[in-house]
């Protein structure tokens, strides 16, 4: 009985001192200033998350021109970034192709929202792509030419990314028909900046079949300037014999850079105007490595209308002439022996009759 009371003593002990302890512990300030004793707190949440598309250029495209533009779509977006990789023709220790990337202007919407700082919307960049590509032309080197494209909307929860392929090329080479000999015609359109084409043509296996390759000039403009434009080139198939079939045209493309060429003594070489010989070489624009199809007809021998039979012989037209003139010289010479010997018989006979 007496140790009850002791521990029942000893709980009221302990509540009484548990009491005051709560009673003088300081108060924060948060519960001080509020009467209703609650702490508001204030949170963003973003529950909409970035997306985006691009439109146009389309996937797998091809072109001559410098300035891409791009036209996207883009949701919840506080910027969109545009990266454009190419493949460096290298590999890791693993055997991966290294990849290399060239970071484009970013696009920043106008019409953020004041609370989450993102937008949707579309819009277009216009890109100057050869300014890049110029700066790493040197890294670029046999790789000129296939790039991806990625456009990357960021927001504060995350990013979003699109992309798209596309081949770039300082040159491009068209077939647009043939020539009265059948030799292929074909346009050659060039970028700013080329002051000179070389088009090589080769069988399908890349085996060089001119002596020389092809050479396109472009004539500057008054300021000096190389500009965009095309030429009509015709390849002389027929002077070289060679068949029907289809061929690759390389076109390689040059810039004329600004030092003149020099002899051995370093003096500057000029031409036959004395105009100074500029150097071409790759300061702009870099070597076209992809290979343009040219289909090639040889032309038919001038066969005359001369029946089934003799059509089917394929003789030509120069041919028939000359047998009829040896036949003709053959029947002159067989008409002469037989008057020649007439005549000597008509003699003959005459001094039998006195």
């Amino acid at each position: 009985m007496r140790k009850k009371k002791l521990f029942g003593r000893i709980g009221l002990v302990l509540v009484a001192l548990m009491t005051a302890f709560a009673y003088y512990l300081p108060t924060s300030d948060a519960a001080a200033t509020s009467d209703s004793h609650t702490d508001i707190i204030r949170v963003t949440v973003y529950d909409q998350y970035p997306a985006v598309t691009i439109t146009s250029p389309e996937d797998q495209t091809s072109g001559v021109s410098e300035d891409i533009e791009v036209t996207f779509s883009y949701e919840n977006a506080n910027h969109v970034d545009f990266i454009l990789s190419y493949d460096t023709g290298e590999v890791d220790g693993e055997g991966q192709p290294i990849y290399k990337e060239i970071s484009l202007p970013t696009f920043n919407p106008d019409d953020l929202d004041p609370t989450f700082f993102y937008a949707s919307g579309d819009d277009t960049v216009t890109f100057k792509l050869g300014d890049y590509l110029t700066t790493h032309a040197a890294e670029l080197g046999n790789n000129y030419g296939n790039f991806t494209l990625t456009a990357r909307a960021v927001s504060p929860v995350g990013y979003a990314e699109d992309a798209i392929e596309f081949s770039y090329s300082p040159t491009i080479v068209t077939q647009t028909g043939s020539d009265s000999a059948q030799d292929p015609i074909v346009e050659v359109s060039y970028d700013d900046g080329v002051a000179k084409v070389e088009l090589m043509v080769t069988d399908k296996n890349g085996n060089p079949l001119f002596d020389e390759p092809i050479v396109v000039l472009v004539t500057p403009d008054a300021n000096g300037d190389y500009l965009a434009g095309a030429q009509s080139v015709t390849l002389p198939f027929g002077s070289y014999g060679l068949a029907s079939g289809d061929y690759l045209v390389y076109a390689t493309s040059y810039s004329r850079t600004s030092a003149a060429a020099e002899d051995e003594d370093g003096n500057p070489v000029y031409d036959d105007d004395g105009n100074p010989v500029y150097v071409y070489g790759y300061a702009e624009i870099a070597n076209q490595h992809n290979p343009f199809p040219v289909t090639y007809v040889q032309p038919a021998p001038d066969v005359p209308n001369t029946g089934r039979f003799l059509g089917n012989l394929n003789i030509a037209q120069s041919d028939y002439v000359i047998t009829a003139l040896i036949a003709f010289s053959g029947v002159l010479f067989i008409a002469f022996l037989l008057l020649g010997r007439k005549k000597k018989n008509y003699r003959k006979n005459y001094r039998s009759r006195r």
